[in-house]
C-alpha cells in the first residue's frame, strides 16, 4: 500500500502534457510598476498565454489600444489622467525638495494629504470594478487560471478572491517590510534586518538598532491604519458573502504567491490509458460514474476482473472494455462471504462483544484465503501480466476492496489512485496513506459520535481507534507474507541506458570561455573554434604566454587576449619547436644520435612547461582569471597544465586534440581502449592498417610498449614533479576538532574528502578520545594533546550517558540523580580537554605557527570555538541537530517559531500542522529543552570560557561568530520554516559509494574517453529492455565518468543522482514527475525538456524566465500552497503562542494558588495555639 497515492480519482486525468496556453487576469499599478510587470506580460504573450489587463479610463501609463498584444478591460473612472499625474508630481515634488524643511508633523499632514487623494482615486476604480456583476460573470465563464496583480494599487487580491482564483503579487519592496512581514509571514528581526527606507545597514550600533526598532513600529501603525480605516469596510462590503474575510490583510495572507519579479508552459491532460480493479456491489457502481467521466474526456478504459466477480455484468454493453482473468472460485462464494460480513454487521439483537470478535475472526480467515486466490490467480498468471504490460497503460485506478491491487501497480510500474469513502477507523487512510486522525477532535467511523466529544465520548473514540487499528494490524499480518514472497519482491524493473556519446547541442546563452591554445597548425585548427563562439556572442578570452611564437596576441580581435609573462623568449621557444619538429624529419641520424637528440630537446622542453606552468599561476594572472569566473576551458594539451588551470578554476575542461603518438595520451589520461592486435599505432612512420600480418602485429605491440615507456617516463621525470607542486600550491589548509563515535565518522567523510581535494588536514584530539584511532597511518596528519583523563576514564563517561539515555527501567528519582552524576562528569571531561588544549603554551604556538585557514569543528568538542578564536581564523561547525534546536536557536540566531516549527525531541512525532494540545507540548518541550541548554551553559562552560578566553564570555557568544554551519541533513526534509544563509544543509555524507558496473559495462564506459558518459534511464517505464541488476543506476551514476542523467523524473533517480552530484536532464513523461523535476530546477539540480515541444537548443532560465515560469507554474498547479508555510493558517495569537503561553501562565498560577492556598492551610492546622482560657474553663467545668 506504501505506493498507493490517496488523490480525487479524477487526478488520473493529469497524464503527459501535451499543449501550452494558460489565461491570465492582470491587475496591474501605474508608471514603473507597470513597466516591470509589461515585460513579463510580452513574455507570458509571447509563450502562448491569453493575457487580459484590467485598468482604469485615467490610466497614464497602460497601453488599452488594439494593437497592444493583450486584451483590455476598461473600468470607467471619475477622475483623469491629468489628476494621477498632478498627484504624483506633487508628491514627488514635497518628497524631494519641501519635506526636508518641514516638521514631522507637517510632513505627516502633507504626505497623508497626497496618499488619501491616490487612495481615492483607487477607491474609485475598485468601487467601479465591483459594482460591474456582469463584468465579474463574464470573467467568471472565461475560467481564468490566475490573476497577476500589484499590491501597490488595491483591489487585485479582491478580485483573485471574487473569481476564486490564485493570485500572484508582483513586488519590489514594502516600506519596513509591513507586506512582506504581515501578509507573506517572511521573518524579518529588527535586530540586524534593516527597514527598507530606514537607509541601515544589517551592522547597526545601539541607537541605530533603537531608531529600527521604532521606524519597523511607525510602518506597521501606518499600514494597519490604511486598511482599518479606508479598505477594510470596502473589503467587508464586497465579500459580505464571505464573513470570515473582513480586511485587507486577510485575503492577501492565505492566498497569494509573493514575489521580487515574478513561469514552464501551462499543461493540459490528453487521452490516456486506464487500467481499473473495480470493487464490488456499491463500490462498483460509484466507481462506474467516474469512468462514464474518463470516457467524456476521451480517456481509454480498460476495467480487470475476476471471472468470480458477484456483481459487476460483463455481458453489459458498456463503452468500455472488460480484461477477465480466471480464478477457481465461483461467483455464489464470494457472494456468501459478502453476506456473512453484513449478518455480521446486521444481527440483531446483538450478541456478546466476544462472540462477535470470534466470528469476525472466523470470517477473516476465509476472506484472507479468498483474497490470496484471487491475487495468485492475478499476479502469477504470467500471460495476463504480459497483455497488461504490451497495453502500456498510465495508471492503475483501484478500489482497496481489491487486496493486491498495488503490488500489480509495482509490477507494471505504474502509478495508483485509490478510490475510497473511508475504512474502519480511519485504519487504511492513518496507516498506509499517513493521514493525521487526531483522537480528540476526529470521531472514528463508523460511529454517532461527532467532532464535539464530550470526555466520555473521546475515551469511547480513543478506544474505538485502537480496536480497528489492531483489527486492521492483524489483516495485514495476515497478508504480509504474500506481499513478501520474493516472487513479488524483485518485480519493479529497472531500465537503463548509457550513452557513451558527446551531444553537440547549439547553445543560445552567451557563456564565458577561457582558450589555452597549442601553437602553429594546433592554433589555426583552433581559431576556427574560437571564431565560432565569438559568432555565437560567447565572451572569448585566450591565456597565452609571452613566448608564444604563433599566436599574435598584439593584434587586435573580436576576442581577448590575455598575456602572462614568463622567463623564456620568444626566439628560444620557436628554437625548441624547430629542434622538435628537424627531430621528427632527420631520418639519416643514426639510433644513438636520435635518442641524445630527444634526450636534448625534452630537456629543453621541461625547462620550457615549468617556465610556462608556474607563469601562468603566479599571483595576478591567477587572481585576475578566478575574478573572471570563467564557465568552461577549452585547451590544447600541446599547452602543458592546463587541466591544472581547469582544477583550480573548478570549470569543465574540454580539449582540442588529433592524435599522440601511440594514442598514449589518449589511452593513459582518456582512458580510451586501443587494442594493438587491430589498432596500428601512430608513430612517426605510419605504414600499418588495421589489417596487420603477424609481423606487422609483433611491430605494433613493439611500438605501443616503446611508446608507454617513454611517455611513462617523460611524465614522471618532466611533469609530475611541476604538476604536484601546483596542484597543492593553492590548497588550503584545514585544523579538525572532531567529535567523537557517529559524531566523528561523519566528519571524516568530509576530512577524506578535503584530503582529495588536496588540502592539508590535521585532526586535534586529545589522548583519552575513545574513537579517533590517532596512531593510525592516515593521509591526514593527527596532532595529539596530552590530558589527564585516560581513554578509559572518557568511554566510561559516554557509556554511562548511553545508558541514561537507553534505560527505561529506572525511575524519575534515580534518572534524576544519575543525570546529575553525568552532568558531573561530563564538566571533568570538558575542563580536561579544554585546558589540555588552551592552556598548552608550545600546541598554540605550534597551531599558530601552522598558519591554518580554517578550524573544521563538531560542537561535541568542547571549547572547539575558543580555539577559533584564540588562533583568529574562520571557523565551520559541523551539527546534525539539538534538541529544541536550542544550539542554533542560541548560538546561531537560527529563528523556529514554536507555533509551526516542532520541537526535536526524544520521541518525535509533532509535526509544522499542530493542534492547540501539540503547540502546548511543542511549547513546553521548547521552554525545557531551553532551560536545560542555558544550565549546561551554565553550570559546564561558562566560568570556564571566562577563565580560558581571559574575559567574561559564553559558549553562545564565541560559537555564535561561527562562519558556515554545516547542517547534516537535507533542507527540503525539514519543514517549510526559515533558514539563515549561514546554515548549509549537507546530508547523505553516511552514504556509501556505488558498487563496480559489470564487465561488459564497465568496457563500454571506458570507451567514451575524455568526453564520458551521459546515463539515461526512464526506469521501470519502459518493458522491452533487458533488465540489469537492481544497483546498476546507482554504480553508473557514482562512475567518475558520467557527466549527466537523463531522467524521467522518478523518485529513486532523482535522489541517487543527488547523492551522486549528477547534473540531470529530465524528461518527465506524467503523474508526479513533471512536479518532482521541479522541485530539482528549483534546487539548480537540473533542467526540464517538454518532451512535446523540445529542440536541440539548450534554454536556460534567465530572470524574465523565471518570473513567466512562476506565474505558470501558479496557473497549472490551481495555486501555490505547498510553498507557503503554514505560519499563514494560524491567527495572530496563534502564531506567537500567546494562547499557549496564557494556558501555561493559567496553569502555573493554579498550581502556586493551590500551594500556597495548602500550605498555608496546613500552616494554621499545625501551628494553630489554643488560648489558655478556654483551656483553664474546660477544666473546671470537669
Amino acid at each position: 500500500m506504501s505506493a498507493t497515492v490517496f488523490l480525487f480519482a479524477l487526478l488520473c486525468l493529469n497524464l503527459t502534457p501535451c499543449v501550452s496556453g494558460g489565461k491570465i487576469l492582470v491587475w496591474p499599478s501605474e508608471f514603473s510598476h507597470w513597466l516591470n510587470v509589461k515585460v513579463i506580460l510580452d513574455k507570458l504573450i509571447e509563450r502562448g498565454n491569453d493575457v487580459t489587463v484590467v485598468t482604469h479610463s485615467a490610466t497614464p501609463s497602460v497601453n488599452i489600444s488594439p494593437a497592444s498584444g493583450y486584451n483590455v478591460e476598461v473600468l470607467q473612472v471619475p477622475h483623469t489622467k491629468q489628476d494621477i499625474k498632478d498627484n504624483l508630481e506633487a508628491m514627488l515634488k514635497y518628497w524631494t525638495h519641501e519635506m526636508t524643511t518641514d516638521t514631522i508633523l507637517q510632513a505627516s499632514q502633507k504626505l497623508k494629504e497626497l496618499s488619501d487623494t491616490a487612495t481615492n482615486h483607487n477607491l474609485a476604480t475598485c468601487r467601479e470594478l465591483f459594482s460591474r456583476v456582469d463584468l465579474l460573470e463574464k470573467w467568471k465563464k472565461e475560467k481564468f487560471d490566475a490573476v497577476l496583480a500589484d499590491p501597490g494599487f488595491m483591489c487585485g487580491e479582491l478580485l483573485a478572491q471574487k473569481l476564486g482564483l490564485p493570485l500572484i503579487l508582483s513586488l519590489r519592496y514594502s516600506f519596513g517590510h509591513t507586506l512582506e512581514r504581515l501578509c507573506g509571514q517572511i521573518p524579518a528581526p529588527p535586530s540586524y534586518v534593516p527597514a527598507i527606507g530606514s537607509e541601515k545597514t544589517d551592522k547597526m550600533d545601539f541607537m541605530q538598532r533603537l531608531r529600527n526598532i521604532i521606524f519597523y513600529g511607525a510602518q506597521d501603525i501606518l499600514f494597519y491604519l490604511g486598511p482599518t480605516f479606508y479598505w477594510d469596510p470596502f473589503y467587508s462590503k464586497v465579500m459580505e458573502l464571505v464573513p470570515r474575510v473582513s480586511s485587507m490583510r486577510c485575503l492577501v495572507e492565505p492566498r497569494a504567491l509573493l514575489l521580487l519579479f515574478i513561469s514552464v508552459n501551462v499543461r493540459f491532460s490528453r487521452g490516456g490509458n486506464v487500467l481499473v480493479l473495480p470493487g464490488e456491489y456499491s463500490h462498483w457502481h460509484n466507481m462506474r460514474n467516474i469512468l462514464d467521466e474518463l470516457l467524456n474526456r476521451n480517456h481509454t478504459v480498460t476495467v480487470l476482473l475476476s471471472s468470480s466477480s458477484p456483481s459487476i455484468n460483463i455481458t453489459q454493453h458498456e463503452r468500455y472494455e472488460f480484461l477477465v482473468f480466471e480464478t477457481p472460485l465461483k461467483p455464489n462464494e464470494m457472494h456468501s462471504l459478502s453476506e456473512q460480513l453484513i449478518n455480521i454487521w446486521m444481527q440483531h439483537p446483538k450478541p456478546s462483544r466476544i462472540r462477535v470478535a470470534l466470528q469476525i475472526l472466523d470470517l477473516m480467515g476465509k476472506l484472507r484465503d479468498m483474497h490470496s486466490t484471487l491475487c495468485d490467480a492475478m499476479l502469477r498468471n504470467e500471460e495476463l501480466i504480459s497483455r497488461l504490460s504490451a497495453r502500456k497503460f498510465h495508471l492503475l485506478f483501484y478500489d482497496p476492496m481489491f487486496i493486491c491491487s498495488d503490488l500489480l501497480a509495482e509490477m507494471l510500474g505504474l502509478p495508483l489512485v485509490l478510490s475510497l469513502r473511508f475504512s474502519l477507523g480511519f485504519s487504511m487512510e492513518r496507516m498506509c496513506g499517513q493521514m493525521p486522525s487526531p483522537v480528540s477532535y476526529v470521531p472514528v467511523p463508523p460511529t454517532v459520535l461527532t467532532d464535539h466529544m464530550s470526555f466520555p465520548e473521546r475515551v469511547q473514540n480513543m478506544i474505538s481507534y485502537l480496536l480497528y487499528t489492531s483489527m486492521f494490524r492483524l489483516a495485514a499480518m495476515s497478508l504480509d507474507n504474500y506481499y513478501t514472497d520474493p516472487h513479488f519482491s524483485t518485480m519493479i524493473s529497472t531500465t537503463l541506458f548509457v550513452f557513451g556519446l558527446l551531444f553537440g547541442v547549439d547553445v543560445v546563452n552567451a557563456g564565458n570561455i577561457l582558450v589555452m591554445p597549442g601553437e602553429y597548425s594546433h592554433w589555426h585548427n583552433m581559431r576556427t573554434i574560437v571564431d565560432e563562439l565569438v559568432n555565437r556572442n560567447h565572451s572569448v578570452t585566450v591565456l597565452v604566454s609571452s613566448s608564444s611564437p604563433t599566436v599574435q596576441h598584439m593584434r587586435k580581435e573580436k576576442f581577448i587576449f590575455n598575456v602572462y609573462r614568463v622567463n623564456t623568449a620568444k626566439e628560444e621557444a620557436d628554437a625548441v619547436w624547430k629542434d622538435f619538429i628537424n627531430l621528427w624529419m632527420n631520418d639519416t641520424a643514426t639510433k644513438f644520435e636520435t635518442v641524445f637528440n630527444i634526450w636534448q630537446v625534452m630537456s629543453k622542453f621541461m625547462i620550457m612547461t615549468e617556465d610556462t606552468c608556474k607563469g601562468m599561476f603566479r599571483e595576478d594572472p591567477w587572481l585576475s582569471l578566478r575574478d573572471s569566473k570563467f564557465e568552461v576551458l577549452l585547451s590544447d594539451p600541446m599547452i602543458p597544465c592546463a587541466d591544472v588551470m581547469a582544477h583550480k578554476l573548478k570549470i569543465p575542461h574540454v580539449l582540442s586534440i588529433r592524435a599522440t603518438i601511440a594514442y598514449t595520451f589518449e589511452r593513459f589520461c582518456g582512458q580510451m581502449p586501443a587494442p594493438p592486435s587491430y589498432v596500428p599505432a601512430a608513430s612517426l612512420q605510419d605504414y600499418m592498417t588495421d589489417h596487420m600480418s603477424f609481423l606487422e602485429r609483433v611491430e605494433n605491440v613493439r611500438l605501443y610498449i616503446v611508446h608507454s615507456a617513454f611517455f611513462k617516463l617523460s611524465m614522471r621525470f618532466t611533469f609530475d614533479r611541476i604538476y604536484s607542486e601546483l596542484w597543492v600550491s593553492h590548497s588550503g589548509k584545514v585544523l579538525v576538532l572532531p567529535g567523537e563515535y557517529s559524531h566523528w565518522h561523519n566528519m571524516r567523510t568530509i576530512v577524506d574528502a578535503l584530503v582529495k581535494h588536496n588540502h592539508s588536514v590535521t585532526v586535534l584530539v586529545s589522548s583519552s578520545s575513545p574513537t579517533v584511532q590517532h596512531s593510525r597511518k592516515e593521509r591526514f596528519d593527527y596532532n595529539v594533546f596530552k590530558v589527564k583523563m585516560v581513554k578509559e576514564e572518557a568511554a566510561g563517561i559516554w557509556s554511562d550517558f548511553t545508558n541514561l539515555w537507553m534505560d527505561n527501567k529506572v525511575s524519575k528519582f534515580e534518572r534524576f540523580f544519575l543525570f546529575r552524576n553525568v552532568l558531573s562528569n561530563f564538566k571533568r571531561l570538558s575542563e580536561d580537554i579544554c585546558r589540555g588544549m588552551l592552556q598548552n603554551k608550545d600546541l598554540l604556538h605550534s597551531l599558530r605557527e601552522s598558519q591554518y585557514d580554517v578550524v573544521f569543528s563538531d560542537p561535541m568538542m568542547p571549547c572547539n570555538d575558543l580555539m577559533a578564536k584564540t588562533l583568529d581564523i574562520p571557523h565551520v561547525i559541523s551539527l546534525r541537530l539539538s534538541f529544541a534546536y536550542t544550539m542554533e536557536r542560541f548560538c546561531g540566531q537560527m529563528p523556529a517559531p514554536p507555533s509551526y516549527v516542532p520541537a526535536v525531541a526524544i520521541h518525535d512525532h509533532l509535526t509544522d500542522r499542530m493542534s492547540f494540545s501539540e503547540r502546548i507540548e511543542n511549547m513546553l518541550l521548547y521552554i525545557i529543552h531551553s532551560a536545560i541548554f542555558q544550565m549546561n551553559q551554565w553550570l559546564l562552560l561558562q566560568d570556564l570560557y571566562t577563565e580560558l578566553n581571559g574575559k567574561p564570555t559564553t559558549m553562545c557568544e564565541t560559537m555564535g561568530k561561527a562562519d558556515i554551519w554545516l547542517i547534516r541533513t537535507y533542507w527540503d526534509f525539514e519543514y517549510p520554516r526559515p533558514f539563515l544563509p549561514n546554515f548549509k544543509f549537507v546530508g547523505g555524507l553516511h552514504c556509501k559509494p556505488a558498487k563496480p558496473l559489470p564487465k561488459e559495462l564497465e568496457a563500454f564506459v571506458q570507451s567514451s574517453g575524455d568526453h564520458g558518459i551521459i546515463v539515461f534511464s526512464l526506469g521501470s517505464m519502459i518493458n522491452n529492455l533487458t533488465m540489469e541488476r537492481a544497483n546498476t543506476i546507482a554504480s553508473a551514476l557514482g562512475h567518475p565518468k558520467t557527466k549527466a542523467f537523463i531522467t524521467h523524473g522518478g523518485t529513486n533517480g532523482l535522489y541517487e543522482a543527488i547523492y551522486h552530484g549528477v547534473p540531470m536532464v529530465g524528461l518527465p513523461l506524467f503523474a508526479d514527475q513533471p512536479d518532482n523535476l521541479m522541485h530539482m530546477k528549483t534546487k539548480g539540480a537540473a533542467v526540464s525538456l517538454d518532451i512535446n515541444t523540445m529542440e536541440s537548443k539548450d534554454l536556460p532560465m534567465k530572470p524574465l524566465d523565471q518570473a513567466v515560469y512562476w506565474i505558470e507554474f501558479v496557473m497549472r498547479n490551481k495555486g501555490a500552497k505547498h510553498l507557503r508555510v503554514q505560519a499563514h493558517e494560524l491567527s495572530w495569537y496563534q502564531y506567537h503562542c500567546l494562547d499557549v503561553l496564557a494556558f501555561l501562565l493559567s496553569i502555573t498560577a493554579l498550581i502556586t494558588y493551590l500551594c500556597v492556598k495548602t500550605s498555608a492551610f496546613l500552616f494554621r492546622k499545625c501551628f494553630r495555639k489554643t488560648r489558655p482560657d478556654a483551656k483553664g474553663q474546660k477544666n473546671k467545668e470537669e
